[in-house]
């Protein structure tokens, strides 16, 4: 087997790899995708007031 072909396959096991990570762990822009700065930061102050349990309950109840 010749160099050049074990480094085409080590490659491609390579980007294989990465394309698998990032469907295991998607960027945190996509997953805040459509919502602003300003709407993130209310729901922070929210989540700062009520904590974190009261927070999920009110997102709980306001998702029915």
């Amino acid at each position: 087997m010749s160099t050049s072909m074990i480094s085409n396959y080590k490659s491609s096991i390579k980007s294989e790899g990465s394309k698998s990570r990032m469907i295991r762990h998607p960027a945190a822009t996509d997953i805040a995708k459509g919502f602003s700065l300003e709407e993130i930061q209310a729901v922070k102050e929210v989540a700062d007031k009520i904590g974190p349990d009261k927070l999920r309950l009110l997102a709980q109840v306001l998702g029915e």
